[in-house]
């Protein structure tokens, strides 16, 4: 999934992520690492963002720092997970064993959503 992300106004935080490819051994259980590809306050007007599957942090979170509004598009759209582009929502665990040597480093674990969540 490719997501083009565009600040209409107002200032949020953006903090994204790319997976980190290292040997599965590498990994504990249950754990993915990302690393951490932007990590700042952007503040309309500014760039459209574009993140790609394996390239430019396409696991992100948003956060308003003011009142905002960001438009997201997204293609192909979310869909089912059978076919691998369903919308996941991950917690964050800081992972110092790696971070230095690839950059920040952190585990990403699977949230499972107890109510309905439209992505």
């Amino acid at each position: 999934m490719t997501v083009f992300s565009k600040l209409l106004f107002g200032s949020m935080h953006i903090k994204s992520y790319d997976w980190v490819n290292v040997p599965q051994n590498f990994q504990p259980p249950g754990l993915h690492l990302a690393k951490v590809k932007t990590d700042s306050v952007f503040t309309a007007p500014c760039k459209t963002s574009v993140l790609y599957p394996e390239d430019g942090g396409n696991m992100h979170c948003f956060t308003a720092k003011t009142s905002c509004a960001v438009l997201d598009v997204l293609g192909p759209p979310y869909s089912i997970p059978e076919d691998g582009r369903d919308c996941t929502y991950y917690n964050e665990f800081h992972y110092r064993s790696f971070s230095g040597m690839l950059g920040r480093i952190f585990c990403l674990t699977y949230v499972v959503l107890t109510t309905f969540c439209f992505c």
